[in-house]
Order: C-alpha cells, then sequence, then structure tokens
C-alpha cells in the first residue's frame, strides 16, 4: 500500500470508530439512569470520538487533494480539485458528517446543559448516520439499500460504541446501577444485533451477487473474515448476556466481565479495520 492508501484506510477506520463512539455514547447515556459520574464521562466519550471524526473528514479529504494532485503538496491549493470533491456526493457526505460532529462536540461540551447537551448530540449523530446515504460502494442503489446501511450503522454503533463506556460501568462503586445498566443492555441488543446481521447480510448479498463470491476476490475474502470476526463478537456477547451479566454483582464476575468487554473491544477494532480495508483499499472488482 502507499501512502495514499495507508492514509485513506487510517481516515476511514477512524470515521467507522468515531461514528460508533457517538452512537454508543447516546445510547449509553439513556441507559445510565443521571449517574452523574457516568454521565460526565460519556460527554469525555462523545467530545473525543466526534473530534476523531472531524480530523477523520480532514484526513480524508487531503488525501483525495493529493491523489489527485500526484501527491504534489501544491494540490492542497489546488481549488478547482477542491470544489469539485466538495460539490460531489462524496462532499456531500463529508460536509453532513463533519456538522453532525461539531453538534456532537459543541453539545458535549462541560458548560451545556442536560437538556440542550442530549439535543446536540441526538441531532448530531443523526447528521453523522445520514452521511452514510451519500458514500461507499452504495451510494448509487435504491432506497431500500440506503436504508439497510443505515440500520447497519446505526446497530453497530449501539453494539461497538457501546463497549468502552460498558467497561468503564464496571468500573464504578455502584453494583447494583453496573447489574441494572447490563441488564438493559442485554434485552436492547436481542432486537438490534438480528437488525445488524439482518442488513448486513443483505447488503453484502446485494453487492457480491453470489454468496461464493465470498471465496473468489479479495473483496468477498475480506467480507468473509469480517464474518468471522463478528461472529467470535456474538459468541463473547453470548458468554456475557447468558452466564456472566446473570452472576453479578459478584466480584469475580465483574472481573471477568472487565475482560470480556476488552477482548469485545479488540475484536470490534478488527471488524472496523476489515470493514475500512475492503472499501477505502480493495473495492470492488467488478
Amino acid at each position: 500500500m502507499d501512502i495514499i492508501e495507508i492514509s485513506s484506510w487510517l481516515a476511514r477506520v477512524m470515521f467507522y470508530a468515531a461514528t460508533a463512539a457517538v452512537i454508543g455514547g447516546l445510547f449509553l447515556r439513556g441507559l445510565s439512569e443521571n449517574h452523574t459520574g457516568i454521565v460526565e464521562w460519556l460527554r469525555c466519550y462523545i467530545r473525543w470520538g466526534s473530534l476523531i471524526g472531524m480530523i477523520s473528514i480532514v484526513i480524508s479529504c487531503l488525501s483525495q487533494l493529493f491523489m489527485f494532485g500526484g501527491l504534489s503538496i501544491s494540490s492542497l491549493s489546488d481549488w478547482d480539485t477542491l470544489t469539485m470533491l466538495l460539490d460531489s456526493t462524496l462532499g456531500w457526505s463529508w460536509g453532513l458528517a463533519f456538522i453532525g460532529f461539531l453538534g456532537c462536540f459543541v453539545g458535549a461540551l462541560d458548560k451545556i446543559k442536560n437538556s440542550t447537551c442530549l439535543q446536540l448530540v441526538t441531532s448530531g449523530t443523526f447528521l453523522v448516520v445520514l452521511s452514510f446515504w451519500f458514500a461507499g460502494h452504495l451510494v448509487d442503489s435504491h432506497w431500500y439499500v440506503h436504508l439497510s446501511l443505515l440500520i447497519h450503522v446505526v446497530a453497530i454503533g449501539m453494539w461497538l460504541g457501546s463497549l468502552l463506556p460498558l467497561w468503564k460501568v464496571t468500573t464504578i462503586a455502584d453494583l447494583e446501577l453496573m447489574r441494572r445498566i447490563m441488564l438493559k443492555f442485554g434485552k436492547i441488543a436481542l432486537f438490534f444485533i438480528p437488525a445488524l446481521l439482518i442488513a448486513g447480510l443483505f447488503m453484502l448479498l446485494f453487492l457480491l451477487d453470489d454468496f461464493r463470491l465470498l471465496f473468489q476476490d479479495s473483496y468477498g475474502q475480506t467480507m468473509l473474515a469480517k464474518l468471522f470476526a463478528v461472529t467470535l463478537l456474538l459468541g463473547l456477547g453470548a458468554l456475557n448476556k447468558l452466564v456472566l451479566v446473570p452472576r453479578l454483582p459478584t466480584a469475580d464476575i465483574v472481573y471477568r466481565l472487565r475482560k470480556s468487554i476488552v477482548i469485545e473491544m479488540v475484536v470490534g477494532g478488527l471488524v472496523l479495520g476489515l470493514t475500512a480495508l475492503a472499501t477505502a483499499i480493495i473495492g470492488l472488482e467488478r
């Protein structure tokens, strides 16, 4: 991979992680029962996620300018190319996402009231999710394929973006509150995880036409590796929900749950990395 491909991949990973952070942070805010420590931590989490998201968009834009300019520094002042990029569907996607992340960042500032914070973060998250409509391999697809993509983005954001906050929840002193939050997360996961899987498989079938292509080209093989990682995540999630969480708040179980969540975060990072590899580097070969 050359420097442009590496920077494009890195920007895409950062963008996916930031999207998950604002979705997951907003979701856990609804489960936090207004616990002061958790709410304050979630504000910080959303701020950092939003900042990473805005930086990722800048890196993506610069990478595209360098690519069109043949890696020349002068390409950064090529306003014709910049205007062309910003007027494209990709530019629309960048604009919506940047405004959305900015809204989340401002809303999560410490001096913003809770009601205003929720309004700004909710609106900003909506714009970030909507930005996926205007970019990627599905940009010219039917509306129902786009809808599947948005459902997939929201669902995986609720899952992966909640892992670090859930790990933080395991460190609070109120073990009964921790147990309630974990139980509520598990119940809601029964709805968003099937939605994630169904929407993801539907999009994959639309892109590949035939699941046999999972074994026949680089894009399909990368998606196959992603499916394996998601299966591992499902196993870890099932372990948490069915074995560990029902036995809370025993101290030993809290420690084991914390370790399991850390492993989930590592595997979740692999999922995001593989997704970015498929979309930013490999691409569809047909």
